[in-house]
């Protein structure tokens, strides 16, 4: 095989390619069971190869290779050459397992009870103590958002602690210099390729270092967010819905975005979360008040809401789904009871047509009342709010249609 031509063996028990034998084997067989004989190209047999290889490893046993990756566990504080300890962080080790409450063992420990946090610290004795040539330490000592500085495990200082007071530098007093060899919080950092090799600091990865001469060499760049001017589209003014307008007034950013550059920004909203609620969101709840004011104010039933929000998995589960479900209703209830006082008899919506400078502007205003426009929301006021109606009360008092109001009304919880 061009395996054996290729990779040889260092002794007579390295069994390094057998992995790569049985995926060889695995593919022969593949193909005497299928029946395929036709030629495939060289870039799907190093696909499938390739998955059947990442499927076969981390197959090896304890002890069983050139590099052993295990967990800190009694008995396996055999010495090596290099052992290294990794992610020693002040968080994760020494472990310190809380009781829970109702354990007898909560705070009443007696001689002969274990203590895994005690375990730990012998462990990592046993582990420093197995190290031949070499040992070697690591942990998250920065935070890697604004890197400020993290401590290590407790057991870790306390090895430096030792260190610095109980060695010197070999033919003198000196203390010896900080072992603690801090890295950057970028790989494309200029100190991994300064060449100052006792800083200790050094990489092998081309990209990093490409992507650092590209930032010394390449200035910042500044680009125009619209480069060229847009044309003029009649369309979009010649005839106007009202709910475009009051969007517009709402947010012209985002109605300039979806109108004329058809670019429409994520909203969080719209993701499934992948959680089960233990919480009411705050947009869920103004949905939900908002739908239990309409039916109390139109003298529904509003216990059948509860089973429609239960299946849309709006509500926590369980006892505590009908909880936050009770107090919604009791605080909408009393919100429905602030505005039923300034309904009057309901009129049919108001179709509207009205051009003004060249624009039609058409579409529909509904909460007509009788003497009274009144718009309400279950929620504090806001100035799009206040927009909105604005404009619906100023295109009421510009027709002449007989029997609709000009009173305009904002109904909220503040």
């Amino acid at each position: 095989m061009v395996a054996d031509r290729m990779i040889s063996p260092l002794d007579e028990n390295d069994t390094g390619c057998s992995s790569l034998y049985s995926a060889f084997q695995s593919l022969r067989a593949t193909q005497a069971e299928s029946g395929f004989d036709q030629l495939i190209g060289v870039e799907a047999v190093g696909d499938h190869l390739t998955g059947l290889l990442e499927k076969s490893g981390g197959t090896s046993g304890f002890l069983n290779g050139r590099v052993t990756f295990c967990a800190m566990l009694p008995m396996r504080s055999i010495p090596q050459r290099v052992v290294c300890l990794v992610g020693m962080n002040d968080d994760l080790f020494p472990r310190n397992p809380r009781q829970p409450g109702f354990s007898l063992m909560n705070g009443s420990r007696r001689r002969g009870d274990r203590s895994v946090r005690d375990e730990d610290r012998y462990l990592f004795l046993e582990a420093i103590m197995s190290a031949g040539e070499r040992l070697y330490i690591s942990y998250t000592g920065q935070n890697d958002r604004d890197n400020t500085v993290m401590p290590p495990s407790v057991v870790v200082s306390e090895l430096l602690d030792y260190v610095r007071r109980g060695f010197h530098l070999q033919g003198t007093l000196d203390t010896p210099p900080d072992i603690v060899t801090r890295q950057r919080l970028q790989s494309f950092s200029s100190a991994y390729f300064s060449g100052d090799h006792h800083a200790k600091l050094f990489s092998y990865s081309p990209e990093t270092r490409d992507a650092l001469m590209f930032s010394h060499t390449s200035g910042r760049s500044r680009r125009n967010f619209v480069d060229t001017p847009l044309t003029e589209d009649p369309l979009l003014w010649q005839q106007l819905d009202i709910r475009q307008l009051i969007g517009f007034l709402g947010n012209p950013g985002r109605t300039f975005l979806a109108q004329r550059l058809n670019v429409h920004p994520y909203d969080p909203a719209d993701a499934i979360d992948e959680r089960e609620p233990f919480a009411l969101d705050s947009l869920s709840s103004y949905g939900l008040r908002q739908e239990l004011v309409a039916r109390t104010l139109n003298h529904e039933d509003t216990d059948a809401l509860y089973a429609s929000a239960r299946a849309r998995a709006l509500l926590p589960p369980l006892q505590a789904g009908q909880i936050t479900f009770n107090g919604l209703r009791e605080e909408s209830s009393g919100f429905a009871g602030v505005v039923a006082p300034h309904l009057g008899a309901a009129l049919e919506p108001l179709q509207l047509s009205l051009e003004l400078d060249g624009t039609l502007l058409t579409g529909s205003i509904g909460d007509l009342h009788q003497g009274r426009h009144v718009r309400w929301r279950c929620a504090n006021i806001k100035a799009k709010d206040r927009l909105a109606l604005w404009v619906e009360h100023l295109i009421l008092n510009s027709q002449l249609n007989d029997g609709y109001p000009r009173e305009s009304l904002l109904i909220c919880k503040d």
